[in-house]
């Protein structure tokens, strides 16, 4: 069964053809592909508490969203009459997808996970803390792309439901 995504693979294919180089995407096979942006998708829901709630109560991700208290929806599609995922949160999800294809950075998120906070090369010495790729609350941090796309829909105060 594939895990959800908030990007088909052909909707995510055609979104990269309208940026600059995603190198690390592009050059990935379909199968590859699919599994990064589940793999992304997973990761921007976990990333954050967002404002409002799930616009279907048991929707499987975390968008689209509405207001609490409020029957308006933030990202409404007029044409198809639905609510949709905001395009910030597939940008978010196509540029982490090209990030954890990136298996040089992943490598090197590991050391950094691990808790490795610095090496030498001369006589060969590595120092290690009790580090993690995430924030004081557990949760994933994204590539500074993502998370800025994200930003406006992070809860800040009010409501959390």
């Amino acid at each position: 069964m594939p895990l959800a995504s908030y990007l088909t693979l052909a909707a995510a294919d055609a979104l990269a053809a309208l940026l600059p180089p995603l190198p690390r995407y592009a050059a990935a096979s379909s199968a590859l592909r699919e599994q990064a942006l589940a793999a992304a998708t997973l990761r921007v829901d976990a990333s954050s508490r967002w404002q409002g709630r799930r616009y279907v109560a048991d929707q499987a991700l975390e968008f689209p969203r509405v207001p609490y208290n409020d029957f308006r929806v933030w990202d409404w599609d007029a044409a198809a009459g639905t609510a949709v995922v905001p395009q910030t949160v597939q940008l978010a999800v196509l540029y982490e997808a090209n990030a954890l294809l990136d298996t040089a950075r992943q490598a090197r998120l590991q050391q950094i996970a691990d808790g490795l906070t610095a090496q030498s090369t001369g006589s060969l010495s590595e120092s290690y803390a009790r580090v993690g790729p995430t924030t004081a609350a557990g949760r994933p941090v994204l590539i500074a792309d993502a998370a800025a796309l994200l930003d406006k829909y992070r809860l800040r105060s009010g409501d959390i439901k």
